[in-house]
């Protein structure tokens, strides 16, 4: 793989990627590089097309790695890391409990356009509609002292985030 080095410490280095490499494949070849040994840590800069690799290994090891990063496994490695987001996605799709959401997404990166494009389960919507329209009911039938004593029922109650 054909990269500049923009910077470089004993156990960090920051690459710049030609911009014929495109977006998923930046993120192939992180993904990659998060999975080999003596890598600890692979940020990935979308605006600059670029990575920071902090690592244990010796710089004409990770110098012959990232040579050897080639246009095949960048492929294969981008055909998996679809594959990992197709997966995570439809795990999502069934998760109801914001806490239970935060922990899946734990260690994964999802992009806003992922999420924002993924549809809820029916019945999750029509629970969600029933619920508001409760609470909108409450909030009109009731007086002001009972509204005042429900909502601060609501944030006692109220899971700590």
């Amino acid at each position: 793989m054909h990269y500049t080095v923009e910077h470089r410490t004993t156990n960090s280095i920051r690459i710049r990627l030609p911009k014929t490499i495109g977006d998923d494949r930046t993120e192939a070849a992180a993904a990659l590089l998060r999975k080999t040994a003596g890598i600890k840590k692979v940020t990935r800069y979308r605006a600059t097309r670029g990575l920071r690799i902090d690592h244990d290994l010796p710089d004409a090891t990770l110098d012959q790695l990232l040579r050897e990063l080639n246009g095949e496994t960048l492929r294969m490695a981008e055909e998996e890391v679809h594959e990992e987001r197709e997966a995570l996605l439809e795990r999502l799709r069934h998760i109801e409990d914001p806490h239970i959401l935060e922990a899946a997404l734990q260690g994964h990166r999802v992009d806003f356009r992922e999420l924002s494009a993924r549809k809820l389960d029916p019945a999750l919507k029509r629970r969600m509609r029933l619920r508001i329209l409760g609470e909108a009911a409450a909030d009109l039938l009731l007086p002001a002292p009972v509204q005042v004593a429900y909502h601060a029922w609501q944030i006692v109650t109220l899971k700590s985030l």
